[in-house]
């Protein structure tokens, strides 16, 4: 819950949305299946969902409808008991050509993009099986509109805050990160 609410209906299948894009008119919604869940190894197939108009974006972009599925696949791996790293690739199929010549990019708009992320937990008592802190910073490239993105966020237990960056965006550049999240069993 935060910037994103996500609701796991099984302990590998998840359905949420960012409710920031939504906000922005950027109307999404997301899927994410486990496949492996190792302690030193995760694999998950994604899927997305995204319909906006460029012209939400910026007065001065075409009145043109998007809307574009985009499969993944996030992998993670774990080089020591407290340094893991996320990768991930999602492919966007849109029912037009995306338009990328003389328009105003967001930083909500998601086309085919390819993303790495790094977390170092430190606090974790993870010789002690115990839960802790997390500084995750990470970048990604949206091939299909050309946006690089960087982010940095500091996770507690049950807490998240941070921030992505694009810097050649030419609306919406800084996306916030804020959550909460609780685990119960039924």
């Amino acid at each position: 819950m935060g910037t994103s609410f996500a609701l796991g209906i099984t302990d590998w299948f998840m359905l949420g949305t960012n409710l920031v894009y939504d906000v922005n008119q950027i109307y999404n919604v997301n899927a994410r299946l486990a496949l492996v869940d190792t302690e030193e190894f995760a694999l998950s197939l994604t899927g997305g969902f995204q319909a906006y108009n460029y012209r939400n974006i910026s007065l001065t972009n075409p009145d043109t409808n998007v809307t574009s599925w985009q499969p993944g696949v996030v992998f993670a791996y774990a080089l020591d008991p407290d340094f893991a790293c996320f990768n991930g690739v999602s492919v966007n199929f849109s029912q037009i050509q995306l338009v990328t010549a003389g328009i105003q990019r967001s930083g909500y708009v998601r086309g085919t993009s390819l993303g790495m992320d790094c977390s170092w937990a430190y606090n974790s008592g993870s010789k002690k099986g115990g839960i802790g802190n997390a500084l995750s910073f990470g970048s990604s490239y949206d091939m299909s509109y050309s946006i690089f993105g960087i982010g940095l966020s500091h996770h507690w237990p049950g807490f998240q805050l941070g921030v992505h960056y694009y810097p050649n965006a030419d609306q919406n550049q800084w996306l916030p990160i804020i959550g909460a999240g609780f685990a119960t069993s039924f």
